[in-house]
């Protein structure tokens, strides 16, 4: 469940069983459903019990393979995953290739979690892309939303100035 992607059939049946089990539902007799699932699913912290939607906690299991393979580029996983899958590239800008197993096919699965909530610390810029990379700090969208004057393919670097300052002129 941690390293790959369980089908959505698979899901639902544990979810049903977990249902069957709190709700007590049996061929022969049906007890009151005293909750509503949705209800139940909320926080500990509000007071219900906090159950998981199944797939979307499968989801979060396999997103955190994509933070290993971040946070430890010299592991012997992700040496034999860049050597195969994305060895020209880094593992944020990896594509699914003409061949992926289906450990590779549920990590990229699990990346897009990674790709939505993270966003780049600028440094010097030479690595974000001023159009492509989430590096602007919002609530929807961590790029940004005005017309293009820059170039697609643009470093944030272009924007800063020798000293370390933005370039005002260039970003109003």
């Amino acid at each position: 469940m941690s390293v790959s992607k369980l089908p959505l059939t698979l899901c639902e049946g544990i979810h049903k069983a977990i249902a069957k089990f709190w709700w007590g539902t049996n061929k022969e007799k049906h007890d009151i459903h005293w909750a509503r699932w949705e209800r139940m699913s909320h926080a500990k912290l509000r007071g219900d019990l906090g159950f998981k939607e199944i797939s979307c906690f499968n989801q979060a299991l396999v997103a955190k393979q994509s933070w290993r393979i971040i946070q430890d580029p010299e592991s012997l996983m992700v040496r034999v995953l860049k050597a195969i899958y994305f060895k020209n590239d880094d593992f944020l800008n990896a594509k699914i290739g003409s061949n992926p197993s289906f450990i590779w096919r549920s990590i990229l699965w699990g990346k897009q979690i990674i790709l939505k909530g993270s966003s780049w610390r600028i440094g010097s810029g030479k690595n974000v892309q001023v159009y492509r990379s989430n590096w602007l700090l919002r609530l929807t969208n961590f790029r940004p939303i005005s017309p293009r004057s820059l170039a697609v393919d643009s470093k944030v670097a272009e924007l800063i100035s020798p000293e370390g300052k933005w370039k005002r002129d260039w970003i109003q």
